[in-house]
């Protein structure tokens, strides 16, 4: 992943790390040393959502498909 930086340090230079999220370089916000957020360009938080959305359909399909087979059994 990208660089690191804290709160403080992404208020000063926030128009660059945005510029670099747009270029594909995401950037880890830290508090106290903690990653709270990621800077990611909008592509990329589209298909993050994308992809998570189609995993969590496919979850959903499983689960109701294995209670069919509960509701199935003698």
């Amino acid at each position: 992943m990208g660089d690191s930086m804290s709160v403080r340090e992404v208020r000063a230079d926030l128009a660059r790390l945005l510029d670099q999220a747009g270029d594909g370089e995401p950037t880890v916000v830290t508090r106290g040393g903690t990653p709270v957020a990621v800077i990611v360009s909008m592509e990329e938080y589209n298909a993050l959502k994308e992809a998570a959305d189609e995993l969590l359909a496919r979850e959903a399909l499983q689960a109701l498909a294995e209670e069919g087979d509960v509701y199935r059994r003698p």
